[in-house]
């Protein structure tokens, strides 16, 4: 298979009776079968801002609209999508965000946790989170806050790794590897350093 194939998919999900949100999905079929490219956050049928009014336009509850608010959030997607590879194609499914995508199988990086696919947003979410257990790792110099800074910086590295920033993954990599060895948890400190290892080689 030279090339795999990707579309961008709305799913539902009820929040309370009457109320539901959306998140666009790009879903991928690849050497390896069908997978998560990538998906966005979760968002409202209707923009918040509209929220106080008591007469709200009309809402479809069944799919995304059309409109600026949902658009905003399909957009990053795509943006997303193309940094990763993804080229565009003519053809496209049924709605008007079941845009198609192609690339070659050669830019391909593995999901190392596919029951949790990669949502946009999650670098800026574990940035924060690694400083603030770095934070808490240099006033409380113990087990349990070395632990913490080595899973927030093995998180960041995935998420890096997803972004394509592979030298900036490896070092996170590290020094997660480097952060489980000072806790003696030699099973993650490998994994992170086979992480490591696997990015040096897409650099």
């Amino acid at each position: 298979m030279e090339f795999e194939q990707c579309e961008i998919r709305a799913k539902r999900y009820d929040v309370f009776p009457l109320s539901c949100e959306f998140e666009f999905v790009a879903e991928a079929v690849g050497p390896n079968g069908g997978y998560v490219v990538a998906r966005t956050e979760r968002f409202s049928p209707y923009e918040p801002s509209l929220m106080h009014l008591f007469f709200m336009p009309r809402h479809n509850f069944y799919e995304p609209d059309d409109k600026r608010y949902q658009r905003a959030f399909f957009d990053e997607l795509v943006d997303y999508l193309t940094r990763d590879g993804w080229e565009s194609l003519l053809e496209s499914g049924v709605y008007w965000f079941s845009r198609r995508f192609r690339r070659r199988v050669s830019l391909y990086v593995p999901d190392p946790e596919p029951t949790t696919p990669y949502t946009l947003g999650d670098l800026e979410e574990w940035q924060g989170k690694a400083l603030r257990a770095l934070d808490q790792y240099e006033r409380h110099r113990d087990a349990r806050s070395c632990s913490k800074l080595a899973e927030a910086f093995l998180q960041l590295g995935l998420s890096l790794e997803r972004e394509h920033q592979f030298e900036d993954a490896c070092k996170a990599y590290f020094q997660a590897g480097q952060k489980f060895e000072e806790i003696s948890a030699t099973a993650e400190a490998a994994k992170a350093y086979l992480r490591a290892e696997q990015v040096l080689h897409r650099k």
